[in-house]
């Protein structure tokens, strides 16, 4: 798997908006170029707040580190859909259209996401897999599950750091006497939520062996 390129990061608050909004951006960091795509999707139909006097819709709910933090964990059979995002040089095409496919299909079955669980896995300049967890099979759909152990560690901070997060997090789990796999991100907050809650987290998953 081609881990991301630090001057080439793709962001994306897929798994809290698939679930906390109607109205969203999906923003792409290529560099210093932001390509942003509106689109209204909220498979339970509710109207999400915040928990502020003016009650604005919400975008990411705050996330919470401390579950994913430097922890050790196993995956037997965790369901995804998977769906392919064309990129060029790692500069996603068409993430509009796949969030619509992941919505209209999570709608249709009345499915749920789980655990607001997205990951990215940049598989060549050309293409991204994009894994969102749910709740049961999918018709129509290209369900797959992930199974084995896993080791997840949190980085906070701006995206330039991402090459720094990839050298920490790799000597991080060989310190540990692990080898990994396969990685994963896990892009938790768009940058407005991240500015509003002063904290822009990013998760970092590996399967282990």
């Amino acid at each position: 798997m081609g881990n991301p390129r630090p001057v080439n990061i793709y962001f994306c608050s897929v798994a809290t908006r698939l679930l906390n909004q109607r109205k969203s951006e999906k923003i792409s960091f290529v560099g210093r170029r932001i390509f942003k795509t509106s689109y209204s999707i909220n498979p339970q139909k509710q109207p999400i707040m915040e928990n502020h006097p003016k009650s604005k819709p919400e975008c990411c709910p705050e996330f919470n580190p401390i579950p994913w933090d430097d922890q050790n964990f196993e995956w037997k059979n965790r369901r995804f859909i998977k769906e392919k995002v064309f990129t060029l040089f790692y500069m996603p095409m068409n993430f509009g259209k796949v969030m619509k496919r992941f919505d209209a299909k999570l709608t249709a079955a009345n499915a749920t996401m789980t655990d607001s669980l997205c990951l990215s896995d940049h598989t060549s300049p050309w293409n991204m897999d994009l894994y969102l967890a749910i709740d049961k099979e999918l018709a129509n759909s290209e369900n797959t599950t992930l199974s084995g152990k896993f080791y997840s560690k949190i980085y906070e901070g701006p995206f330039k750091d991402t090459g720094k997060w990839m050298k920490d997090f790799g000597n991080l789990v060989k310190s540990k006497g692990f080898t990994i796999r396969k990685q994963y991100m896990w892009y938790t907050t768009c940058s407005k939520c991240a500015k509003k809650y002063g904290k822009n987290y990013v998760v970092v998953l590996g399967q282990i062996e």
